[in-house]
């Protein structure tokens, strides 16, 4: 039996991964690479297919085709993701008044990778059933005139508004570049840069829609209580937080604000929304000026205060479950299940709702991470959390002595797959599946 006769057969009988081992150790015809190229197109091993074409010396029309996508941007080379069809509790669900009277609000420079973060959560929202029409607002914190046009032309709802200085900052005193400090010190300010309107909603530049019901839940705290927040993913309270002042050379805000939250719960500043009419704007602020008169601005300052102001003016409030807002992967990398590319919570396998690439930059930069899949609805085994957290573990200490570009390649039994909107694309699958059978179908009308 000849190798493309043994390798239609395997096809034919669903065995792909051993016919794509034997092409990957036999390529002797411009058949075998096309063969194999779909093979590892449809299992979304698009590293293993990139060297085969880059080393094809065929100029096919369908080779040349393949390396024009490689030589796109890892960005452009991903597509956004299915959209979730989840039913609903509309009792959970803002009332229609509310969504009339509704806007997002987020931040955006030109700066990588930046630029393609607030795109693909653009995107994500569009990507939802109700909130799809929803007002975005965006804060110009450094947008060249073209992305701006780009952001503009492509999707509609969309307001770009350059905030200018709400305080006075010391530039020597930051760690981010000055026109990306403007969405920090607008924040509080955004009911006075964008009117008319009586809940905003808040969204980090970070940060990508899964599933809507997380901003079902917020939107409707927010309605019921003043404000919707969340509970901090990374930090149970304040002594174990990255803001914790007693830990500090220099403090972010004064002594009593940091003594008062000692005892409170974090709740996060990535995700979160407020009813103008609660009167919280105006607390905020004032908090927020108190705190740059007397320490100065840092970087995260605006974020402490809204934390301060939230737990002085609703101290009984219940923050969101975290299993809304999956923030920077210190605790392992999600879960996720293989055929819906799903992400769920590496501890409690449920579906995130807002994930966030909070953390670490090398995840905003690069969407790939190494997984194990599993299979579709089986719940997540213990010994499968600890082979995440190991896996974590490993990315991380090669992270730092790797090019990020290299980094896909450190896990050799491990599948990549994308934690940004953007993953492997997707709509061609039947496409692909159609092609290989017609090419098995070909081959063995002619051995036949």
């Amino acid at each position: 039996m000849s190798t493309e006769q043994l390798v239609a057969q395997l096809i034919i009988d669903n065995e792909w991964d051993a016919a794509t081992q034997i092409l990957s150790k036999r390529l002797e015809t411009s058949s075998h690479v096309k063969t194999l190229s779909l093979l590892y197109r449809y299992n979304n091993q698009f590293e293993q297919e990139k060297q085969v074409i880059s080393q094809a010396q065929e100029s096919s029309s369908y080779i040349k085709q393949r390396r024009d996508y490689f030589n796109k941007s890892i960005w452009e080379q991903l597509e956004p993701r299915q959209k979730l069809y989840i039913p609903k509790d509309f009792t959970k669900v803002p009332t229609l008044e509310t969504l009339e009277q509704l806007c997002f609000v987020t931040a955006a420079g030109s700066d990588h990778p930046y630029f393609s973060l607030v795109w693909q959560l653009i995107e994500s929202l569009k990507n939802t059933s109700t909130y799809k029409d929803i007002p975005i607002m965006v804060f110009d914190a450094g947008l060249t005139d073209d992305d701006k046009q780009k952001l503009l032309s492509t999707f509609s709802n969309i307001t770009i508004v350059d905030p200018g200085w709400d305080v006075e900052i010391n530039m020597n005193a930051t760690r981010v570049t000055q026109a990306g400090l403007k969405g920090c010190t607008a924040r509080p300010y955004m009911d006075k840069h964008f009117q008319g309107y009586r809940y905003y909603m808040w969204l980090d530049t970070d940060v990508w829609i899964q599933d809507e019901r997380a901003l079902d839940s917020v939107v409707k705290q927010a309605e019921e209580e003043g404000v919707g927040c969340v509970q901090d993913h990374l930090y149970d309270n304040w002594q174990n937080s990255f803001w914790d002042m007693n830990n500090r050379v220099k403090p972010i805000v004064p002594k009593d604000f940091s003594n008062f939250l000692t005892t409170k719960k974090t709740v996060t500043g990535g995700t979160f929304c407020i009813d103008k009419q609660s009167g919280f704007f105006e607390k905020w602020q004032a908090y927020f000026k108190l705190a740059i008169d007397e320490c100065g601005f840092t970087w995260g300052s605006e974020e402490i205060t809204f934390l301060y102001t939230v737990n002085k003016m609703l101290p009984k409030i219940q923050p969101i479950s975290r299993v809304h807002q999956f923030s920077g992967c210190r605790n392992g990398f999600p879960i996720i299940h293989e055929k819906d590319q799903i992400l769920y919570t590496p501890d409690s396998n449920q579906i995130i709702g807002i994930v966030h690439l909070t953390g670490f930059l090398s995840l905003k930069n690069d969407p790939f991470i190494p997984v194990v899949l599993l299979p579709r609805d089986q719940f997540v085994p213990v010994n499968h959390l600890e082979q995440n957290k190991q896996i974590f573990n490993q990315w991380l200490a090669a992270h730092k002595q790797m090019d990020t570009q290299h980094q896909i390649n450190v896990f050799e039994n491990t599948k990549m797959t994308s934690f940004h909107f953007r993953t492997y694309p997707w709509k061609d699958k039947s496409a692909i599946r159609e092609e290989l059978f017609q090419n098995v179908k070909a081959v063995l009308a002619q051995e036949a």
